[in-house]
């Protein structure tokens, strides 16, 4: 994981006069939204079936909490098809429905023999915990995305009112390539999970 020494550091030289405590904070901003947008945030969670329970909450995690759900398998490596309407979760064997961000509803209901089998495998986009002090974020964030989220954060601290780095110039020149970053940053996901079964993300917008 990396810390935001890195953008804390690049944002400081742009922004000279500008409060650390400012910057930290549309620094956090910026990277919820990258996070809520893209789902870039990637975390493999396991998942314990129990006998009779379809229904199982991925949240909280440890990192933050789950917003998009993008692939689901068992540990034997059987996916399961996502789909966007609860009723479809019902019909075939091996579906999953999305009723609420972190939630999952599988079908078939787990058997008497649930405890004795395998669990799931499943792939999340998380939206970090922002009231921890020592914010960190995936190493691909600094490697991949380092740029764009910069250039959300520029232009957050740009669009700020009468402030001595006001600039609604700049401020319009970053958004247009933050909101291009976030695009990137969710195709690329994308791909990762783009077979056939496993097209539908939560929320709403995927």
């Amino acid at each position: 994981m990396a810390s935001l020494d890195g953008w804390m550091d690049t944002l400081r030289t742009r922004l000279p006069g500008a409060d650390d405590n400012v910057i930290n904070l549309e620094l956090r901003n910026t990277i919820r939204e990258f996070c809520t947008q893209s789902g870039a945030f990637l975390k493999r969670v396991e998942l314990a079936l129990k006998q009779d329970k379809n229904e199982y909450n991925l949240n909280p995690q440890p990192e933050g909490n789950v917003l998009w759900v993008h692939q689901i398998y068992s540990a034997k490596g059987f996916e399961y098809v996502l789909v966007d309407d609860e009723r479809l979760a019902r019909v075939g064997m091996n579906r999953a429905y999305c009723p609420s961000p972190g939630m999952i509803r599988i079908s078939p209901t787990p058997d008497a023999d649930a405890d004795k089998k395998d669990g799931l495998v499943v792939w999340v986009g998380m939206v970090p915990n922002f009231n921890v002090s020592n914010l960190t974020v995936p190493d691909e964030f600094e490697m991949a995305w380092f740029d764009h989220i910069l250039d959300g954060a520029l232009f957050r601290m740009h669009s700020q009112h009468k402030r001595p780095w006001t600039n609604p110039l700049s401020a319009q020149y970053h958004a247009k390539r933050f909101r291009n970053g976030m695009a990137q940053a969710r195709d690329v996901t994308r791909r990762r999970f783009s077979n056939a079964e496993s097209s539908f993300l939560f929320p709403p917008w995927g």
